[in-house]
């Protein structure tokens, strides 16, 4: 335990060192392309499924003349795969949630260190939620659809590693603005609508090309 204690802050500590690019002083760059991915949690829904999430971010920006932050107008496509359970021994159900959204929005991108920089978006968008629940041992089976405006928000750090290259993490919420208040697939699956949330968190490692 040690040992990889010692390894990891070695390792924290050559990426605080690595020389990268000032980012105040960094030549501009008008473009992002962006992948993220991580942990999502559903918690929209009454059985709170959670899985995995994956973004594509398109942007096209700059700064004003004399200010390091620099804004992006940006275009992003999401999916996730949601699973979740309810109940348990013949009453248990099992179900799918998979979510597709897309949205247009702005990215602030400020620098805070030498190579470290801090970013907040807001968009807004559509997503279209495909729901399924297999229940009583599997004898019974339920699908839904949904469709919701959508509001989606996110704080992140970034670290730029090269001109054209950053890594970084960052923690999302997205805000269904018009879901069903009657979750029927929850319903038939034994959740009551009331157990929904009002957003769904992520937890996202991103890497983003600048050119």
């Amino acid at each position: 335990m040690t040992k990889q204690l010692a390894t990891a802050l070695i390792l924290l500590a050559s990426v605080w060192a690595w020389p990268g690019v000032d980012a105040h002083a960094a030549p501009g760059t008008i473009m992002i392309v962006e992948g993220q991915a991580g942990y999502t949690m559903g918690s929209v829904f009454s059985e709170g499924p959670d899985g995995f999430g994956a973004r594509v971010t398109l942007g096209v920006g700059g700064k004003f003349k004399g200010w390091p932050t620099r804004f992006y107008g940006i275009a992003n496509i999401t999916t996730a795969s949601l699973g979740g359970t309810i109940g348990s021994g013949i009453d248990r159900a099992e179900t799918s949630r998979s979510w597709f959204s897309y949205s247009f929005g702005i990215r602030m991108l400020s620098p805070v260190a030498r190579n470290l920089r801090f970013l907040a978006d807001i968009s807004l968008g559509r997503a279209l939620v495909d729901s399924s629940a297999t229940v009583l041992a599997g004898s019974e089976r339920y699908q839904t659809q949904d469709d919701a405006l959508l509001v989606e928000i996110g704080v992140g750090l970034q670290y730029r590693l090269a001109l054209n290259v950053s890594i970084g993490a960052r923690v999302d919420v997205a805000i269904p603005t018009n879901l069903d208040s009657f979750d029927l697939l929850g319903e038939l699956a034994g959740s009551p609508s009331t157990d929904g949330g009002l957003m769904n968190p992520s937890f996202l490692l991103t890497v983003t090309l600048h050119l």
